[in-house]
């Protein structure tokens, strides 16, 4: 009676010197070629050769569907050794899961058919690993955020099993060569927690800052030369109320050129409105001079206020900038910047 005795596997897995390396000797792992070999025998038990077509193999993924030999899921090899002639069906296993192989003779099944035997998912591979970045559409300081790390063999196979020394940092991106902001440790905080099915939180919170990082997951440190680093990941942090307005000192720095509102609501100067060169005013890093100069701006675009209320503010204002430009100039030598206020 024909019949099949069970598997056999043909490692692929080797090391760094391309030494064979069977980590699991007792399981199939993706990647590895399993092996069946059916014993063809005539009705005396003796060992005989198909006839074309006689044997049909079938294996049946995990996945659901089935393959025969004339697809690359499946080979059915024949050799002849001592005038005997010798089958081998052969399956290269990129599947993780439980797989079944079927075999009839003639349309009946062979004895130890069907064969079955269970994949199981190789090391993890950088290459194939996901970054998820958070639900959230809008991000915002003084909150934790979390990405997830899903990892996947070679195959694409999700890894089951935890176990990574998953790393990861922030990398500022610069909003201009006048960006002043530094990511420090009291200013961001960065945990991994291991799921232990394969997937691992990136826990993120940035404090008191709007800033634009990069995110960049090691999936494995003892990888070397930084070789299990993925794609880096852009998160956008607004401030914690609602705005991505930059801090003082950056604000300071950067020029920048504000129109006030008329009374009918259009941008420039009018007989109730303003136009103010903040400039000289983005340059002093006189933080009161700048907050002053709001407060005018406000009771300009009211057309109620009386113009001699906004002129006694204007010349508080001018002594001001005027005071604090005398203070900077060398020499005690006075020198008044470029302001200009129109009323």
């Amino acid at each position: 009676m024909s019949s099949v005795d069970g598997w056999s596997k043909e490692n692929r897995a080797v090391d760094k010197n391309g030494k064979a390396l069977d980590l699991r000797p007792r399981e199939i792992i993706a990647g590895d070629a399993v092996i069946m070999r059916p014993s063809i025998c005539d009705d005396f038990g003796n060992t005989t050769a198909l006839e074309k077509g006689a044997l049909d193999v079938k294996i049946q993924l995990p996945n659901g569907t089935t393959h025969d030999t004339s697809t690359p899921m499946l080979k059915l090899g024949q050799t002849v050794k001592g005038g005997l002639t010798l089958y081998d069906v052969r399956h290269e296993a990129t599947h993780a899961g439980p797989h079944e192989v079927h075999m009839h003779l003639h349309g009946k099944p062979i004895r130890g058919s069907p064969v079955r035997f269970e994949v199981a998912t190789s090391t993890p591979d950088v290459r194939t690993a996901r970054l998820t970045p958070p639900t959230e559409t809008t991000l915002y300081s003084n909150r934790t955020y979390k990405v997830l790390l899903k990892t996947f063999d070679r195959f694409n196979n999700p890894i089951t099993l935890g176990g990574l020394q998953v790393g990861a940092r922030l990398q500022l991106i610069k909003s201009s060569v006048h960006d002043l902001t530094t990511l420090v440790a009291t200013n961001h905080k960065i945990e991994i927690e291991d799921n232990s099915d394969g997937t691992y939180n990136v826990l993120i919170t940035v404090m008191k800052i709007a800033v634009t990082v990069k995110l960049i997951v090691n999936m494995d440190k003892n990888i070397p030369a930084s070789g299990g680093e993925l794609s880096a990941v852009q998160l956008i942090f607004l401030s914690d109320n609602g705005t991505a307005e930059p801090s003082a000192a950056q604000d300071e720095l950067r020029p920048q050129q504000k129109h006030v509102p008329t009374a009918e609501g259009r941008e420039g100067d009018s007989a109730t409105g303003a136009h103010l060169d903040a400039t000289w005013l983005s340059r002093t890093g006189d933080v009161r001079l700048r907050d002053a100069g709001k407060e005018i701006v406000a009771l300009m675009g009211k057309p109620d206020k009386p113009k001699p209320l906004v002129a006694l503010a204007a010349d508080a204002f001018t002594e001001g900038a005027a005071s604090k430009a005398k203070r900077a100039a060398p020499g005690g030598e006075q020198v008044v910047p470029g302001l200009r206020l129109s009323v």
